[in-house]
């Protein structure tokens, strides 16, 4: 919502969207060029928040979203233009793939016999941002 002063008062959500899929150190970055000299007043924050006024960015840290922990939201002030909060970047990783795959069995070409194998699964962001 913006005032007559180029005030703007933002609430960032978010939703989970998939409860199997459990997203540790989510970090959203939201680029927030103010007017000089003033920075943005969070008023209410799940997780935690930094800002770097040399990149002008408002960083938004949550520890764990999961199926007990599915919403969350940063609301802050800021006095700026209305493009001043884009692009917003999201960086996350999960030890699930999105579609939640599994390896079940390994087979040897050969003999179709079982090879023993591992795995490890980690799905991240190599870049994620809202426009």
């Amino acid at each position: 919502a913006e005032d007559e002063e180029d005030n703007f008062s933002v609430v960032q959500e978010r939703p989970i969207l998939k409860p199997q899929t459990i997203s540790k150190d989510t970090c959203i970055l939201l680029k927030v060029t103010t007017i000089i000299g003033s920075s943005p007043v969070v008023s209410e924050c799940d997780g935690e928040y930094t800002y770097e006024p040399r990149k002008n960015m408002l960083l938004w840290t949550l520890p764990i979203i999961d199926a007990s922990n599915k919403s969350g939201a940063m609301e802050f002030s800021a006095t700026a233009l209305p493009g001043d909060f884009f692009p917003v970047t999201v960086n996350f990783v999960c030890k699930r793939s999105y579609a939640n795959l599994k390896v079940t069995e390994v087979l040897a070409v050969e003999d179709d016999s079982p090879v023993k194998f591992s795995e490890e699964t980690v799905f991240f962001t190599e870049k994620y941002e809202v426009v």
